[in-house]
């Protein structure tokens, strides 16, 4: 019987995209950056490149945090050969202050507080969890600052934890600590390459959030249920 539902966060509960955005604004204009929105999408996809290659173990974290500035900086300089990146920090620095600038921001998907208030009216006896690949100062830091917090038994964050989703010791940690076993639980997110091959990996039922299903991912990755509002969610949820 399914106890333990274990939420991703980004695009799941939190739109990462909008805080991705705004957080980059800031830190352009913090050191003196043209911000254009070509600048914004180069940074936006060297970041998704060097996560994907996180996930599949080809860098590390912390060459993560450098690279997708690194990158990002490099293309900007090309773009504007005149300005003098002498007065920039190191890369590593740049991306301490992204991060510290992306904990104070968080921005809820629409409908995502009232969904979460309603299962836990209609579904007092499931314990809800967050599980999330990223650090503690920005994955926790956004909990708190949209009020998800303690509507969350634990938040589990990959960089405590030492391995990142897919990974099946992510998840073997998760059930370990909750002291309980994968069919009790419900992997919730709406990644295929990390929640949910990370659910298929861990032998844990899944439910994949997305407005893009399609069968044959259905079938590859062994998803037990798909819903693309919270609205089907909730009445999946409240179902089971």
């Amino acid at each position: 019987m399914i106890k333990n539902l274990l939420f991703d966060l980004d695009m799941t509960l939190l739109d990462f995209k909008a805080a991705e955005y705004e957080t980059f604004k800031i830190v352009a204009s913090d050191y003196n950056l043209e911000y254009s929105d070509e600048f914004y999408d180069v940074y936006s996809a060297s970041n998704e490149r060097c996560w994907k290659r996180l996930e599949l173990k080809e860098i590390t974290k912390a060459e993560l945090y450098v690279i997708r500035f690194k990158e990002t900086i490099e293309w900007y300089l090309r773009k504007h050969p005149t300005f003098d990146s002498s007065v920039l920090p190191p890369y590593k620095d740049i991306n301490s202050h992204y991060i510290d600038t992306m904990a104070r921001i968080g921005i809820k998907l629409p409908g995502s507080m009232e969904f979460i208030l309603k299962l836990r009216e209609l579904r007092p006896d499931f314990d809800l969890f967050i599980i999330t690949n990223g650090t503690s100062k920005t994955a926790r830091g956004r909990v708190a600052a949209r009020g998800f917090e303690p509507l969350f038994k634990k938040v589990f964050v990959s960089d405590e934890i030492g391995v990142n989703k897919p990974d099946k010791k992510f998840f073997d940690e998760v059930i370990g600590e909750l002291d309980t076993d994968a069919s009790s639980c419900l992997v919730i997110g709406d990644s295929l390459s990390s929640d949910i091959l990370g659910a298929q990996n861990a032998g844990i039922k899944s439910l994949w959030y997305t407005n893009e299903p399609n069968r044959d991912a259905i079938e590859k990755y062994s998803i037990d249920y798909v819903a693309s509002t919270f609205d089907e969610m909730l009445e999946i949820l409240i179902n089971l």
